[in-house]
């Protein structure tokens, strides 16, 4: 078998060396001189020539052409020498033209008590000029017995009801209410005008009021039909028809009004016990939001009703607790008062009524 032969290694190519040329020993003629270049010998003048020298120690420092600016024997016409700076105004007297505190009358301090009481009984030093201290009647010196809260809505989002109405934003504030009445009006605002909260209101009245309709109708095609007394469908499809234009009749006009009035008496006793912190508006705006959404729960057969009153006490309790920012305790009595009071002038009512009957049919 052949064997391969190693390949040829390549030499260096050896770089050229660059000539120095010394341009003293370099010959201007003859076969060695370079053409171009002259050497320093010839044709060259030095440095010495043609440049003028230094000024020697005690001449004038200047040169011959150059003038001091200061004063000299020959100063430059127009120039002024600097000289001595002037004297800075700050230098002088800044409180010159002020009068002095001498020249004032002097000023006698009033009399430390010029009732003559003894400093025990005014409940703090004789010294007039001293930090107030705790008076026997609970309070500082010149400090209000009371406090002034200020309330506001910058750090409330709104319900949804109140950024944006519609059926799907009902549902949500619906729900909110229902399910966490301390999230609801912590957000709730509690300014912004009464329209708003009274559409809620209307919706959620209209709403109950149509299923209690229903429910009156079908449970009086119930009575008729096991009753033994003749069948009237159309007395039973008048009177149904009449009770749900009565009902959303009522929810429209009147369900604003009696709302109007029985906000008002919420908020009186909040005022009473110092709670009715955010004014009026709030304790309406609460009231529309809970009672909306209570009425829903007439919807559901037979319990609507019972669930509703008593669930809508405890919202309510919630609604003026977290917007006017008070007490449960607060809440509480502004809830349950009035409804105690409600339910007094119903039962005064109701037993009156039966003699106000009588006594007027038997006027002559």
């Amino acid at each position: 078998m052949p064997v391969a032969k190693p390949l040829p290694t390549a030499k260096p190519i050896p770089k050229p060396q660059p000539e120095i040329i010394d341009l003293e020993e370099m010959p201007a003629e003859g076969a060695k001189a370079t053409p171009g270049l002259t050497p320093l010998g010839s044709g060259l003048t030095p440095l010495v020539s043609g440049l003028t020298p230094l000024p020697s120690p005690g001449a004038n420092p200047y040169g011959g052409g150059l003038t001091p600016l200061g004063p000299g024997p020959a100063p430059v016409a127009g120039l002024t020498p600097l000289g001595p700076a002037p004297a800075s105004p700050a230098a002088a007297d800044p409180f010159a033209g002020l009068t002095p505190l001498s020249s004032y009358p002097a000023v006698t301090p009033p009399a430390a008590n010029p009732l003559g009481l003894p400093a025990s009984s005014l409940g703090g030093s004789p010294n007039p000029y001293a930090s107030p201290s705790v008076s026997p009647f609970g309070t500082g010196y010149g400090q209000p017995a009371y406090q002034t809260r200020t309330i506001s809505d910058s750090h409330r989002r709104g319900l949804p009801w109140e950024r944006d109405p519609s059926m799907e934003s009902f549902n949500d504030t619906m729900s909110v209410v229902l399910g966490s009445p301390q999230e609801a009006f912590t957000t709730m605002r509690r300014t912004g005008g009464l329209g708003n909260p009274i559409g809620f209101l209307i919706i959620g009245l209209v709403i109950g009021q149509i299923a209690n309709a229903i429910y009156a109708i079908i449970l009086s095609f119930i009575q008729a039909a096991a009753s033994d007394a003749p069948f009237h469908i159309e007395a039973l499809i008048l009177g149904g028809a009449i009770l749900l234009v009565g009902g959303v009749v009522g929810a429209v006009v009147l369900g604003p009004i009696a709302t109007l009035v029985i906000s008002g008496v919420y908020h009186l006793l909040l005022v009473m016990v110092g709670g009715g912190n955010a004014g009026y508006e709030a304790t309406f705006r609460s009231v529309c939001f809970v009672s909306g959404s209570t009425s829903v729960l007439l919807a559901i057969p037979c319990v609507g009703g019972i669930l509703a009153f008593f669930y809508g006490i405890i919202v309510l309790i919630h609604a003026f607790t977290n917007a006017h920012e008070t007490s449960g305790g607060k809440a509480a009595f502004s809830v349950l008062g009035t409804m105690a009071g409600v339910c007094c002038v119903g039962c005064g009512i109701g037993f009156l009524m039966p003699a106000l009957v009588q006594a007027v049919i038997r006027l002559p």
